[in-house]
């Protein structure tokens, strides 16, 4: 099968094939295998190109290449289209901590489904659900209900801003925090995108085009983990209507607490000069600990945004919990003088629709009544994955680790690890290599003809629902594609295989 004579292939799929591939023979011989297995996906690539903007499932700066149409999730399996069934380490960008399709979660939709009441009505799974997240989150007086991660934090903005009646926010650079325009601005991890602070902090640079143009009074850009940042806030304290940070930073996931010094000094400063700080859980959200990185680092926010695990079965629903002075600012007491009020508007039609709220609580009662035998199960299959790649480096001569935490998001890594004081730009230089992208996507590929699903920057995320014969296909796949890899040299720096003693 030739690709390119192929009516299904698209001119992003040819686009992104060529930068892979070249003129390199064994590799269009790889791509052709990952074809020939997955026809049907290929033909709704094209439609899909045809007829939306992108996959709906994919960040549209990081298409995948031949994505995979997906039928079939149970627990840690997916299976396509064309009948290929892969053991998953993608898990719905870490939010299927449970396995796909948990029990307990589809039965509580289950029972809802024939007799639901849909959105805007007021259930009694809503104030049941706000309880629980006011139980298990340290300082949330109140919790409001939305639909992704990304509106969460934006309301948490806007609650800071009607609170203060300021304007400024301050976030850290190389921090994504949602679609809009706080959250896009300095996130990009690209090489023209890191600022070159940072005494000064960094001006505001969008992350992408059509967003409005944010200026110095709006957005204050600082370094995360530094002192600088400390000494900024303080200079802007009158202006400022709080300070966005995300507490483990996505280059520091295999450090989760490397940083609680610094976040400790941030409470402290912004506590002095009465500055709402907001913490973005929509990871660390009832994962690092049932309370998130607050309870974990022992550190309390002003407010906190989570997601991810708040959407059982893939049923997008989010949350803010923190201080009732900040989120009151959005009660009212339902009468129409309430318009003039000044109250803060954050209301939509599906917002705590049913079936989002009765998965939600029943992910996270499952969570609360089991976390310690689910995170010890995550957290042991991690150990023996890390464990066994570390071994088959050394004997490889293959440059392969895992990143990240088990309690987080997980990744393979080629090259050096990262120090647990890695910086934005000391990731955004790892990542800037052309050679280390290419040989991610391509392990990529080997490890789906090996029966084993991670995107163009291979996750190794764990689920409660992995076995330890899953860890050991796992574990198989990568090294045999990476010894593939290395007989073509295709690993970065030069590393073949060598047998060490």
């Amino acid at each position: 099968m030739s690709l390119t004579a192929d009516p299904t292939a698209t001119a992003p799929d040819l686009a992104s094939l060529d930068a892979l591939c070249g003129a390199d023979a064994a590799l269009r011989e790889l791509v052709r295998s990952v074809a020939r297995r997955q026809p049907n996906s290929l033909r709704l690539s094209h439609r899909a190109h045809r007829a939306a903007t992108s996959l709906p499932a994919n960040l549209p700066f990081s298409p995948p290449v031949l994505p995979i149409c997906c039928e079939w999730a149970q627990g840690a399996r997916l299976r396509d289209i064309d009948g290929n069934e892969y053991i998953d380490c993608h898990l719905s960008y870490s939010a299927a901590i449970l396995g796909h399709n948990p029990p307990p979660v589809v039965a509580a939709v289950r029972q809802k489904l024939a007799g639901g009441v849909g959105a805007g009505y007021f259930s009694a799974e809503q104030v049941e659900l706000t309880e629980l997240v006011a139980e298990l989150v340290p300082g949330a007086d109140r919790v409001g209900l939305f639909h992704t991660g990304g509106e969460a934090i934006a309301a948490s903005v806007r609650l800071a801003r009607a609170a203060t009646g300021r304007q400024l926010i301050a976030k850290f650079e190389g921090s994504y925090h949602g679609s809009h325009e706080v959250g896009l601005y300095n996130s990009a991890g690209l090489p023209e995108a890191v600022g070159t602070g940072p005494v000064t902090g960094f001006a505001p640079r969008p992350s992408g085009s059509g967003l409005r143009l944010l200026s110095d009074a709006e957005l204050l850009v600082l370094p995360f983990d530094h002192e600088a940042a400390l000494t900024l806030i303080t200079r802007h304290a009158a202006d400022l209507a709080g300070v966005l940070v995300d507490p483990v930073p996505r280059y520091r996931t295999h450090a989760p607490a490397a940083a609680r010094e610094f976040l400790a000094a941030l409470r402290a400063v912004t506590a002095e000069h009465g500055i709402p700080l907001i913490f973005d859980e929509v990871i660390t959200g009832f994962r690092l600990a049932l309370g998130g990185a607050q309870e974990a680092l022992s550190i309390t926010a002003d407010m906190a945004c989570f997601g991810k695990l708040t959407s059982g079965l893939g049923i997008p629903l989010t949350a803010v919990a923190g201080r009732a002075d900040l989120l009151d600012t959005a009660r009212t007491d339902g009468l129409l003088a309430d318009a003039a009020a000044g109250k803060t508007w954050l209301s939509s039609t599906n917002q705590a629709n049913h079936l989002a709220v009765v998965a939600a609580l029943a992910q996270l009662r499952h969570l609360r009544d089991n976390y310690p035998e689910i995170v010890d199960r995550i957290s042991g299959h991690h150990a023996v994955l890390r464990e066994r790649l570390a071994d088959f480096a050394r004997r490889s001569g293959i440059p392969v680790h895992l990143r990240g935490n088990p309690r987080h998001v997980t990744v393979l890594a080629l090259g050096a690890p990262l120090p647990d004081t890695a910086g934005y730009h000391d990731w955004v230089r790892e990542l800037s290599s052309p050679e280390l992208a290419r040989a991610l996507q391509l392990l990529s590929l080997h490890l789906r003809l090996r029966g084993v699903y991670t995107p163009g920057m291979p996750t190794m995320n764990l689920s409660a629902a992995h076995t330890e014969a899953d860890i050991d296909h796992i574990v198989a796949a990568i090294s045999d594609s990476l010894l593939v890899m290395a007989e073509q040299n295709l690993v970065p720096h030069g590393h073949r295989h060598k047998e060490q003693p």
